[in-house]
């Protein structure tokens, strides 16, 4: 009997359409990966966000000052929106459950580095801050160098300009956000990470270093958490050389 094989011709048809297949596919696949990081994220800034409003049940009110050194004998205190003191990392891992993947957005895994997470000495026996999101509220340490910085100085007498009671009505209620800052600040253009450091820049930079990031998380007082499209961000504050966006 004549046996019947594939010809050249039909093994390259079907190669081809498996080549086909693959690159319809890829694209698709990639997307749905990323926003799938993407919904962690949100989830995880929604676990921070409910469990500083379960600690402000717990003392009258008052939000956590992830940006006071409670160890600390001398009143201290952070001086950028993305410093936990150390006492907080561990308050809140041991009371409240946080663990360090709460504190970085996976669409940005080399910002989750443990020179970062334990800044400066890169191990355990760290005793100073962590280098995370964005934590707004009762950031009553940052004030000579945050809010001196901003673009658009506002009064602070009558209406502070972020809560440190959830009974506060300040002029943003933002309580978290995804990290969105240029470091170093080039006057005249807008950098989001160095060549030589890929963990500066923004939680959902996907472009170029000189591209607006896709968007970035923020949660609020009330507790929900937006998404704010990449061309809705501004820049708020200049401290040194960081410029810092929500």
């Amino acid at each position: 009997m004549r046996k019947h094989g594939f010809t050249l011709i039909e093994l390259l048809v079907v190669v081809s359409i498996i080549a086909l297949l693959i690159a319809i596919l890829l694209p698709a696949l990639s997307k749905a990966r990323l926003r799938a990081k993407e919904t962690v994220c949100m989830s995880d800034m929604r676990t921070l966000t409910q469990v500083c409003l379960i600690y402000s049940t717990e003392y009258r009110g008052l939000l956590p000052d992830l940006g006071a050194d409670y160890n600390s004998s001398a009143a201290t205190s952070a001086s950028q929106i993305y410093f936990t003191f150390k006492y907080w990392r561990d308050h809140l891992k041991k009371v409240y459950g946080i663990q360090r993947r709460h504190l970085y957005c996976p669409t940005n895994p080399n910002w989750d580095d443990d020179e970062l997470y334990y800044w400066a000495s890169g191990d355990e026996s760290a005793d100073q801050t962590v280098m995370a999101r964005f934590y707004f509220t009762s950031k009553v340490g940052v004030g000579d160098t945050l809010f001196n910085g901003l673009h658009e100085p506002l009064p602070q007498a009558s209406r502070p300009l972020f809560a440190r009671n959830v009974t506060d009505k300040p002029r943003w209620t933002l309580m978290w956000s995804d990290l969105n800052r240029e470091w170093p600040y080039t006057p005249g253009y807008v950098d989001w990470s160095r060549p030589n450091d890929t963990r500066i820049g923004s939680n959902h930079l996907y472009g170029n270093i000189h591209d607006m990031p896709e968007g970035s998380h923020a949660s609020y007082l009330d507790g929900h958490v937006d998404w704010i499209a990449g061309h809705e961000l501004e820049s708020r504050s200049l401290s040194g050389s960081v410029n810092l966006w929500w």
